[in-house]
């Protein structure tokens, strides 16, 4: 299957319905945006693109995305979303690692980023969408989707792994197919024709990948207009739209419960679907007393995309009339996971969880081959640690990969080592994370100093964003005499993670 068969439908069946709005103005319909996507195929075609090259998509949110992602798609080649906000170095590394042939962008983007620091890496060519949006229909309807074989591939999704490079798990169409059916059925049953799915969060990640639910279902899909997310303009935003549905990472959430709420708002948001890890207890429970019973969980990541567990509106319901301890899990595994433990010598009940799934990639995209390697046996290590209680809810405990999960996005502890030990007057650091109200977590340095005095934290900071993101650097630093080893020689990082958490949580940003 190909998954532009989602819009081609749409477009046959519900030409007229609005697909994608800006904010509340209808930006095209399901047959407009097919016919935009089929513009964008026959581009591709007319310049070399084959089934299987990777183009890249590096855009924010607008309402053109999803006419370039399905224009992609169609023609069995395969999709790179890049999130705009990276840094350019992990841009230029992405574009150079899946040797992508070009790079859809935006008149904005391309002057920002891409022209400013020169990425034309390799083989890739900045092509501004718009442009080619803006071209005469004529002559270029009619392409056919492309008829993808098992495990043909659709979308790279570029996570960091242990060494904190980023990896680009190859999921097929097949995957997303899985993905989004299991998604529809256990997480918004009751998603419908005519409801507004707000994309709040970057949809070069987990919210772009609910498009596939809305375009199939025939929900409109909504491009709030201001750049980052504000919490008065969503709730207004619902009140204006009605029957809205959006992902929400925790630290929207806890923006959004800093507004005034009214019962309006309340009854025009129909589900907030939140991921990223668990939100703390207290965080929930509040925003079911302000929001009322509209959220469900996710649990996934990008080599197993929003299907590992899920805890919905009904267990969100019981928890609440129960007060039991399932609101502080991620809920239990969808149907066509399967989940297993594997404990430590120790005998004990928490271990690394490990999942099998034909939702699980392909394998990771490796740049000599040009293809996915394989898993070795089928079952994907999440490096996420955590235990099954007895009515089969999965419970988190620890991250055996020290990544760092804040705003709902993963930080990897290790890619910010290396960046602070180059600096100077770093002797030592070490990164973990901590509990943090507004963030889920935040990102602590501990950082031994070479000689007196200790580096200005704005030196550091300055170091830090030239070679990361900027929403990756440490949000406080603690410079301590020595870092706690272990007998082998290795960090201690639980130690430390003691040691930040008795310090208070404090944002120095």
């Amino acid at each position: 299957m190909n998954l532009a068969s989602y819009l081609r439908e749409s477009a046959k069946c519900r030409p007229t319905l609005a697909a994608i709005k800006l904010d509340s103005e209808t930006a095209y319909t399901f047959e407009a945006l097919y016919r935009e996507s089929q513009k964008i195929s026959h581009w591709l075609l007319s310049n070399g693109i084959k089934a299987g090259d990777r183009v890249a998509v590096f855009m924010p949110n607008n309402t053109s995305y999803l006419a370039v992602l399905y224009g992609i798609l169609a023609i069995g080649a395969v999709a790179v979303p890049i999130n705009s906000k990276l840094h350019h170095k992990e841009i230029a590394y992405i574009f150079d690692n899946s040797k992508s042939l070009l790079v859809f962008t935006c008149a904005e983007s391309y002057r920002t980023v891409l022209r400013a620091n020169g990425i034309q890496t390799g083989a890739s060519k900045p092509v501004i969408a718009d442009v080619i949006l803006r071209e005469s229909l004529a002559d270029k309807m009619g392409v056919p989707i492309f008829d993808c074989a098992d495990g043909h591939p659709a979308w790279l999704f570029y996570t960091s792994g242990t060494t904190g490079k980023p990896k680009g798990a190859t999921l097929s169409h097949d995957n997303l197919d899985l993905m989004t059916q299991s998604f529809i059925k256990e997480v918004l049953p009751d998603m419908r024709e005519g409801d507004n799915l707000i994309h709040a969060a970057p949809m070069s990640h987990g919210s772009g990948m609910y498009n596939f639910a809305a375009t199939y279902l025939g929900a409109t899909q909504i491009i709030p207009r201001p750049k980052s997310f504000d919490a008065k303009y969503f709730l207004n935003l619902s009140c204006q739209l009605g029957n809205t549905i959006s992902f929400l990472a925790p630290t929207m959430i806890n923006r959004l419960l800093d507004a005034d709420i009214s019962e309006k708002h309340k009854s025009s948001i129909k589900r907030i679907v939140y991921g990223g890890g668990p939100m703390p207890l207290a965080t929930i429970t509040t925003s079911i007393q302000k929001l009322g019973q509209c959220f469900a969980q996710i649990y996934g990541q990008g080599e197993c995309p929003m299907t590992i567990t899920r805890l919905t509106r009904e267990d969100h319901v019981r928890a609440t009339e129960k007060k039991d301890a399932t609101l502080t899990s991620v809920g239990r595994k969808f149907e066509s996971v399967e989940i297993r433990i594997v404990r430590a010598e120790n005998g004990s009940e928490i271990g690394e969880i490990e999942v099998k799934s034909p939702i699980v990639m392909l394998g990771y995209w490796d740049p000599i081959s040009e293809s996915p390697r394989p898993l070795e046996d089928h079952w994907l290590k999440t490096g996420d640690v955590g235990y099954l209680d007895e009515n089969g809810y999965l419970h988190l405990s620890d991250r055996s990969k020290d990544v760092i999960v804040s705003a709902g996005i993963n930080i990897y502890s290790r890619e910010i080592e290396d960046v602070l030990s180059m600096h100077p007057m770093v002797k030592e650091v070490a990164i973990v994370g901590r509990e943090s109200i507004q963030w889920g977590e935040e990102v602590v340095a501990f950082i031994v100093s070479q000689g007196s005095p200790h580096p200005a934290i704005a030196d550091l900071d300055s170091f830090c964003i030239q070679s990361i993101a900027r929403f990756k650097r440490p949000k406080k630093y603690f410079f301590v005499e020595t870092l706690p080893k272990n007998a082998y020689g290795k960090v201690e990082k639980r130690t430390l993670r003691e040691w930040a958490t008795s310090n208070g949580i404090v944002d120095n940003t």
